[in-house]
């Protein structure tokens, strides 16, 4: 599986970069767009309509392209599950196999107190189902439209530890089990419960996502102007703590401005072994209502990536 990855702050274009590519690539065969940001602006970008249901692989209309939006799992906290007199079976029911992380900080936060990522795993989560349907509908290649956080990072780097966490909850001896589920019986009943009992299951697929992610080919996209560089930076500091790779720097949406030149040359300088890649200001990206013309522009967008 060949992932492309396309990182970077809001608002500097990297989503059209995304689609621009993965539009291109699927003339040559199946190719699924993965909308990993919280904007979703992929389906904006490609002029999408109607609704498209969240957290699943579908077919875009556009030949051989697929689109997978990724939004948060929406669900009931275990303390307002128990305020409404939901039953602890009935709370553990809204979260599928792949989210089995997400009862436990959950419940971790609302019991104990401490501040945990539950917005990360499920999104991970997703990431990880979708990543499954690309495999069973033969999708060999994946480009993501992603902004990275530190949160993201953190879990790239510590999967390994968390799926051994959970192999330590499913030994867990009795006695511990019994002192537990004096205090604490809704922990005690997720101990005891199908999320740990499959954890062989679904922790090495997390597992096997972050490294995925890990592995790809990360494009990190700015537009000339001096904040959008900075935080280019900064996002590629993120993607470096986690050991991702960056293929290329991308400037988009150049004007051929004066003020533009001592960015560029900013960028150029910093490029150390990555590419640059240029892209100019195309008015049909953003106000042609004729979609032919649109995705013949975005594709000639797209190209650009396979020459690097």
């Amino acid at each position: 599986m060949t992932i492309r990855m396309f990182a970077g702050k809001g608002g500097v274009g990297k989503s059209t970069c995304a689609a621009a590519y993965a539009l291109h690539s699927a003339e040559s065969g199946p190719h699924l767009i993965v909308d990993y940001d919280q904007q979703h602006s992929v389906r904006s970008v490609l002029d999408l309509q109607g609704e498209l249901p969240p957290n699943d692989v579908l077919k875009t209309g556009i030949p051989n392209l697929y689109l997978g939006t990724v939004e948060l799992l929406k669900y009931i906290s275990v303390t307002e599950a128990k305020e409404r007199g939901m039953s602890i079976e009935e709370y553990f029911d809204q979260f599928p196999a792949d989210y089995g992380l997400l009862p436990f900080h959950d419940m971790t936060h609302r019991f104990f107190g401490l501040l945990t990522a539950t917005d990360v795993i499920s999104y991970f989560a997703t990431l990880t189902q979708l990543f499954e349907k690309a495999v069973h509908n033969g999708i060999g290649n994946i480009t993501i439209d992603i902004e990275p956080t530190s949160g993201l990072s953190r879990l790239l780097t510590s999967a390994d530890s968390l799926c051994r966490s959970l192999e330590n909850l499913k030994k867990l001896p009795g006695l511990s089990k019994f002192i537990l589920g004096r205090t604490w019986p809704d922990v005690r009943a997720y101990v005891d419960g199908a999320f740990i009992a499959k954890a062989d299951e679904y922790g090495p697929r997390m597992v096997e996502t972050a490294e995925m992610i890990k592995g790809a080919d990360y494009y990190l996209v700015c537009n000339p102007a001096r904040g959008p560089v900075e935080q280019m930076f900064e996002v590629g500091d993120i993607v470096e703590k986690f050991g991702g790779k960056v293929k290329g720097l991308v400037i988009n949406n150049e004007r051929g401005e004066k003020h533009e030149a001592e960015q560029i040359t900013r960028v150029r300088r910093m490029s150390e072994y990555s590419p640059v890649i240029e892209i100019d200001h195309d008015p049909v990206i953003c106000e042609s209502s004729d979609k032919k013309r649109l995705y013949r522009a975005l594709r000639e967008i797209g190209s650009k990536f396979d020459s690097e």
